[in-house]
């Protein structure tokens, strides 16, 4: 279980005062979700969750923690399918569609996913949606991610986390890549899927901004 996957899991618990109010009923996408923790926690108030990994060995143990959460809470709606955000934005939406929130813990990993990933969430965010992330402070690659989601005019706002979040996490990773911030990015009524596909290429030819 990634430090991160905690963290964000926690962050949903402990302010649920706010975030539930934007999530109350509504639609939550998890990407890389490992897991699940994250997603399952959003659950508990969302209308509808659906948990996803691009490794399908990791699947059964969704689908059984998924299993476990829709026992417990009465109502909850969990659904578990493989995706990789890397595949064409198009393919994304036909398969999985569209979602009011989606959450991701630690999913970048280099500045070379920052393409793929904002393409990605270009397809699969509903305008005036919420992705919702959390990842190591010094992370490679997050820095030039967030400053993409901006270029394809998303704003973003970024916190960081209280330290009782990460209490008994294992701390992966040195002291500069520890787990202590997360970003929320409103994707705006003018920040359309093309203007995400633009600037995931301009990331792909090195001439972002």
């Amino acid at each position: 279980v990634w430090d991160a996957g905690v963290a964000l899991a926690r962050w949903i618990d402990t302010h649920a005062a706010g975030f539930d109010a934007a999530m109350d009923r509504k639609e939550v996408l998890e990407i890389g979700a490992g897991v699940g923790l994250p997603g399952l926690c959003a659950a508990r108030s969302a209308r509808r969750v659906r948990l996803t990994d691009a490794e399908e060995q990791l699947l059964p143990n969704l689908r059984h923690n998924a299993a476990i959460t829709e026992q417990e809470h009465a109502g909850a709606l969990i659904e578990v399918e493989a995706l990789n955000w890397s595949s064409p934005p198009e393919e994304l939406r036909r398969a999985h569609g569209s979602y009011d929130v989606v959450l991701a813990a630690d999913v970048v990993y280099s500045s070379g996913c920052v393409g793929g990933l904002t393409a990605a969430l270009g397809a699969l965010v509903r305008e005036n949606g919420l992705f919702v992330q959390c990842f190591p402070a010094g992370r490679h690659g997050q820095q030039d991610f967030l400053r993409a989601l901006q270029q394809a005019e998303w704003s973003c706002d970024v916190q960081q986390l209280e330290a009782a979040l990460l209490h008994g996490c294992s701390h992966q990773g040195s002291e500069d890549e520890e787990v202590r911030t997360l970003s929320l990015c409103c994707k705006h009524a003018g920040a359309d899927e093309t203007e995400s596909l633009n600037v995931a290429s301009q990331v792909a030819e090195g001439v972002l901004g």
